[in-house]
This record gives C-alpha cells, sequence and structure tokens, in this order.
C-alpha cells in the first residue's frame, strides 16, 4: 500500500463525495476491501460511536475465509474498552503489532480481539468537523503484520471521506425528516381547517335559516337581528381562517416582495362576500397610491386581512370600512370604520394582526376619533429594489 496509498485515499474521497446517499453503503464497503487488499489486512471495519455511550460495527469487509464480526459487535459499551477508546477520544491512531504487547490496562482490547483470532490492530479515529464519529480499522487474523506511516496515512484520509460522506447522508435526513414533518403539519392545519369550517358552518347556517323562518312568524325583529348577526361575526371568524391558510399555502413557497395598494385590493376583494352580506361598503385607495413594496409578503397580506376582517365585524351592519395609504410614510396603512352601531374592534382577527406586525418588526395602533375608529398598521420594512 505504500506507493499507493495517497492516490487511492484520494480516489476513494473524490468518490464517495459525489455519490448519492443511496449508494453511500455500498461505496463505502467497496472502499474497505480496496484499501485492506492494497494493505494486505484480512479485515476492514468501520466501528460508529453512539451518544448513549455505545459503539457497533456499520461496514465490514472480511477477506475469504474469515468470519465476519459485524453481528457480534453491536451495541457493545465504549467503558468496556476504556484504553482503545482513550486513544480515539484523543483522535491518535492505535496500532498494536501483536496482541500480546498491549499493557495491563488493554486485557479488555486483548481478550476481545483474541475471542475473534485476530493478532495484528490498526483503528484510526473519524473526526469531522471535530466531532468523533467512529473508528476505522484493519484487522490481521492468519499472521501478526504491521502497517507504515504510507498505509496509516491512506486509511486516515479514507476515513475522513468516509466520515464525511456518512455525516453529509445523515444532514440529508434530517432535512427530510424535517420536511416530511413539516409537511405532516401543513396537512394537519388544513384538515382541522376544513373540518372546523364544516362543522361549524353547518349549525350556523341552520341558525340563520330559522331566523329567517321565525321572521315570518312575526317574532321580535330585534331578537332575529342579534341572531343573524352573531351568527355572521362568526362566519366571518371561519372564512378568516380558510382565507389565512389559503394565503399561507400561496406564498409559502416564495415569499416575495408586493406593493400596498396591490394587497389591499385583494384583501378587499376577498372581503366583499362577508360585507355584503353585513351591509358594509369598503373602499380602496385611488389607482394613483401604489404605497411601499414590502417584502414578507405573505405575512403582510395575512396582517392587513386580519385587520380590514376585524374592521368589518366592528362596523356593524350598515357601516363603511375605508383602506388607506399615507403618501409621506410608504410603510404605513390606515384602516378606518364607521357605522350606526360601530364598536371598538377586538377579538380574533386583531389579536393575529399584533401578532404578524411584531413578526414583521412593525406595529399596529388604533386611534379613536369622532363617530369614527383608525387603525394605524406599520407594515414593516420596505423591500429592497
Amino acid at each position: 500500500m505504500n506507493a499507493v496509498a495517497s492516490s487511492l485515499a484520494a480516489e476513494v474521497a473524490l468518490r464517495l463525495a459525489g455519490a448519492a446517499d443511496v449508494d453511500v453503503d455500498a461505496l463505502i464497503v467497496e472502499t474497505l476491501a480496496t484499501l485492506a487488499t492494497a494493505g494486505n489486512a484480512d479485515r476492514a471495519y468501520i466501528t460508529r460511536f453512539h451518544a448513549n455511550g455505545t459503539f457497533s460495527n456499520s461496514h465490514e469487509w472480511t477477506a475469504g475465509g474469515i468470519v465476519p464480526h459485524h453481528p457480534a459487535i453491536q451495541n457493545l459499551s465504549v467503558d468496556q474498552f476504556p484504553y482503545s477508546a482513550s486513544f480515539s477520544h484523543a483522535n491518535r491512531v492505535f496500532h498494536v503489532r501483536r496482541l500480546e504487547d498491549l499493557p495491563p490496562e488493554g486485557i479488555s482490547e486483548l481478550e476481545s480481539f483474541s475471542s475473534f483470532g485476530v493478532r495484528s490492530v490498526l483503528e484510526i479515529p473519524i473526526v469531522v468537523d471535530g466531532e468523533l464519529l467512529g473508528v476505522v480499522g484493519f484487522n490481521h487474523v492468519t499472521s501478526e503484520s504491521d502497517w507504515d506511516e504510507s498505509a496509516i496515512a491512506g486509511l486516515r484520509l479514507a476515513g475522513r471521506a468516509i466520515g464525511i460522506a456518512l455525516s453529509r447522508r445523515a444532514a440529508n435526513e434530517k432535512v427530510r425528516n424535517a420536511l416530511i414533518a413539516a409537511e405532516q403539519a401543513n396537512r394537519a392545519k388544513d384538515e382541522l381547517i376544513a373540518a372546523a369550517s364544516h362543522e361549524l358552518r353547518t349549525p350556523l347556517h341552520a341558525v340563520l335559516g330559522f331566523a329567517e323562518l321565525l321572521s315570518l312568524d312575526g317574532v321580535s325583529h330585534e331578537a332575529l337581528d342579534e341572531i343573524r348577526s352573531n351568527g355572521r361575526v362568526l362566519l366571518t371568524m371561519i372564512d378568516d381562517l380558510l382565507e389565512l391558510g389559503r394565503v399561507a399555502a400561496l406564498h409559502s413557497a416564495n415569499d416575495d416582495s408586493a406593493l400596498l395598494a396591490d394587497m389591499l385590493h385583494q384583501v378587499v376583494h376577498n372581503l366583499e362576500p362577508v360585507a355584503a352580506a353585513r351591509q358594509v361598503i369598503l373602499r380602496v385607495p385611488s389607482a394613483e397610491t401604489s404605497g411601499a413594496a414590502v417584502s414578507s409578503a405573505a405575512r403582510v397580506h395575512q396582517l392587513l386581512h386580519c385587520v380590514a376582517s376585524a374592521a368589518v365585524i366592528a362596523a356593524g351592519d350598515h357601516g363603511a370600512v375605508d383602506t388607506e395609504l399615507d403618501a409621506s410614510r410608504p410603510e404605513l396603512v390606515i384602516v378606518s370604520y364607521s357605522g350606526p352601531n360601530h364598536q371598538l374592534v377586538s377579538g380574533l382577527g386583531l389579536a393575529l394582526a399584533r401578532s404578524f406586525a411584531d413578526s414583521l418588526g412593525g406595529s399596529l395602533t388604533i386611534i379613536r376619533r369622532p363617530g369614527r375608529v383608525g387603525i394605524e398598521i406599520q407594515c414593516g420594512s420596505a423591500a429592497k429594489p
């Protein structure tokens, strides 16, 4: 292995660097076979250390006639072999030409390797980014032997390449698992919203329908108006949840910047059916006013929707909601409302709006005026051109 150690290790590193995750295990075993053959070893292996203080052989190659050790070396305690473990944790080579040469403190290693018929051992730590992953090792079984510095250097390089490949695969697996968990959570959210919408809408429509029937029987108009008004509030809240889920899904893949005026027009358009049911007038800024282009468009859209929806509810039947842009402060949106029985804005929509404003680094301020309530929304920072 002396003459070919460096070139062989470089070839191994290149192959592992370009390997797909599904091919890493087979390529590691192939690498062990190539290195062991070049180094006249009877057995080559990878031992992985686990966070719970145990270790296992993860990959192994053996020459013809040599019994594999892999099945027996699984989840053994590191504490059982303190002598060799001290070499690994100090990033030192554990090189034993003859097992009988081990000192008294290596008695556990002597007994273990001897039970497998091993006569010589070479183990080199696999360290990636300062983390000890395990060791790559050679054994001689048929005879006692030694490995020179060139072989050790080549095996160290190859071991590092193997460690990088294993770390990369583990990182990719974490990303895949995180994506799966996120997708499952997103599906669960959609299912919850759909179920809530169905379960709440059905009885609410029944309530509103019977309220209409009762009006034919001469029941108090005030009582019926109260039923209809509160039922429509609940329907609006359900629509808000559905709209927030739709906007989040639309923008989650690519949350670009957008003009405030464009978002205001879209929000008002989406709320028109709700406003019409409550006989609320919705007004948007003139076409000449575009406002700022803001980043985090999905969250800004959700913020504007929550405020406008809360304003529609607070304005009450026969009210009016205006949305305005301030030319002197391009990231500011003002939503104001009035109505014969308007109330101070509150509820789920406003709570969500405050949360979105905080996440954007913006603010939300309620201003009471004679006969009217204004909500100033600072939508964070303008998008970079």
